[in-house]
């Protein structure tokens, strides 16, 4: 109890990261879809408790600070936080009446995991891991992505998305949370 309260009270560092010149470390596939329910899936839409869970030290994630003034200019057209391990990215974007038609939330988590892996194996292992059933699969060899949307009774929708796409240096994941316009009802 008492070591909890005091992870809380220390905030994790911040770093000055580009993250255009910056090469993911391998993850473990567990890892990355632990990243995803604790940061995203669990306190989505709420940028609030996505921040606080990455803030806590120990989490081996730093915020990300813009690099340039350049940066600092994308950041006030697009506001959105980041945060950054060596093996993984946690971004939350939410743009508010800034959005327009684009789903507004969106939490991602973007990692890379061995070559060998089988995106059809990290497709069951998030809809296990977030209680969800098989997704739907879309693409070809190189591409492969699955996603569930979910209706809530509030009458928003959700959308949970894990695309992969192979490269020579790994499988490239992105583990992404949106927030869909409020259904219409017919």
């Amino acid at each position: 109890m008492i070591l909890s309260l005091i992870m809380v009270a220390t905030a994790a560092p911040v770093i000055r990261y580009d993250p255009t010149d910056r090469a993911l470390a391998l993850s473990a596939p567990a890892s990355v879809v632990a990243t995803f329910r604790r940061a995203c899936f669990d306190p989505f839409p709420d940028g609030k408790k996505v921040a606080a869970v990455m803030s806590v030290a120990g989490t081996g994630f730093s915020a990300y600070q813009p690099a340039s003034q350049l940066d600092s200019q994308i950041q006030a057209l697009f506001p959105s936080s980041m945060w950054m391990s060596p093996t993984m990215t946690v971004r939350f974007i939410a743009r508010g009446a800034d959005a327009g038609d684009m789903p507004d939330p969106q939490c991602s988590v973007m990692a890379r995991v061995a070559a060998d892996e089988q995106p059809e194996a990290l497709f069951s292992v998030l809809a296990g891991e977030v209680g969800l059933p098989a997704g739907k699969v879309v693409g070809k060899k190189r591409y492969r992505t699955s996603m569930w949307d979910i209706a809530r009774a509030d009458g928003q929708r959700w959308r949970v998305i894990l695309g992969t796409q192979r490269e020579d240096d790994g499988l490239h994941l992105r583990l992404s949370m949106l927030n869909l316009m409020p259904e219409t009802r017919k």
